[in-house]
């Protein structure tokens, strides 16, 4: 597999549209928060799922606490292993159950919009961050490049 494709690059373009989304165009509170708390979720899944599998060969189909045991358990005598990414892997099973949390309420006015935007603009700039390192180690540059201009564009550097 070529390292361009790791990860698919069109997976970038859900982090555009949920800036967008947060702007408040368009539909409704709720709608908004839906379509956000998916993107996230899609995002950060197909990244994480793209990087072991595709990067590294690891068999996972998920970012559940069984595949976390399965990425353990692949690296666990290798002395090359993307540890940060690995430990970000944990967090993300956290954040994206944050972010259910979030927008599974009982009502419209439960909504934690702050939960989401965590999620946003903390969780997924350090997650390309941490990737953009080991993008470099797997030589995977179309991947590092359009990783570090999703940076630039939605979260000032």
């Amino acid at each position: 597999m070529s390292k361009a494709n790791i990860i698919d690059l069109s997976l970038f373009d859900l982090l555009t549209e949920t800036k967008n989304l947060f702007k408040g165009d368009g539909d409704g509170f709720a709608l908004r928060m839906y379509k956000i708390d998916r993107n996230i979720v899609e995002f950060i899944q197909n990244f994480l799922i793209g990087f072991f599998r595709n990067g590294y060969g690891v068999k996972i189909d998920g970012v559940n606490i069984q595949a976390g045991i399965d990425i353990y358990n692949y690296f666990l005598f290798k002395s090359n292993k993307p540890a940060a990414m690995i430990s970000l892997f944990h967090e993300a099973i956290q954040t994206i159950a944050s972010t259910k949390d979030a927008t599974y309420a009982s009502s419209i006015s439960s909504i934690n919009e702050k939960e989401l935007r965590k999620a946003f603009d903390e969780f997924i700039p350090k997650l390309l961050k941490s990737a953009n390192d080991e993008f470099k180690k797997l030589n995977a540059t179309e991947l590092q490049k359009k990783n570090e201009e999703i940076l630039r564009t939605l979260w000032v550097q």
